[in-house]
């Protein structure tokens, strides 16, 4: 067993040199949990009033993406990865990041939610971040913030 997790383990440590050290990726990890309590919270606000407005589930979840997505970018952009990327480029990028977590897996993990399982339409958004946050963090930090043209990682200020 120790012979298949000694390669793992070193190709861990690779990667983790590779983006900066594990302090960088510790305080990139920390940021992101940070900026995504500020976004989470401005994106369930935005659901909660739609529904109050007696807009349906996923209309309401629609909403609530356009607005925190842009949000997240530049909370991604100046606070959580620091980048130097082309900002139209980096929110096409985020855009699309968002539209496959935020939208499409976001909204198929509220229909088995609320519509398959019968958990409350309150409930159900906050039970998807469980499955949509460590997909964003990854997508975020190896795609959409990530310079356009270089091998390796993002470019940090």
């Amino acid at each position: 067993m120790k012979k298949y997790l000694t390669p793992l383990k070193k190709q861990f440590y690779t990667a983790v040199q590779n983006y900066g050290g594990i302090k960088q990726l510790a305080g990139e990890i920390i940021r992101f949990c940070f900026a995504g309590f500020i976004n989470t919270f401005a994106s369930y606000a935005v659901t909660v009033l739609c529904l109050r407005l007696g807009l349906r589930l996923l209309l309401a979840n629609a909403m609530a993406f356009i607005i925190s997505t842009a949000c997240a970018f530049f909370l991604n952009h100046f606070f959580v990865f620091r980048t130097k990327i082309n900002i139209f480029r980096g929110l096409i990028k985020s855009y699309c990041t968002y539209a496959f977590t935020g939208l499409g897996l976001n909204s198929v993990l509220l229909y088995i939610f609320a519509d398959r399982l019968g958990i409350s339409e309150y409930l159900a958004p906050l039970l998807t971040l469980f499955v949509t946050v460590p997909c964003n963090f990854l997508l975020n930090k190896l795609w959409a913030m990530k310079k356009s043209g270089k091998s390796g990682t993002h470019e940090n200020r």
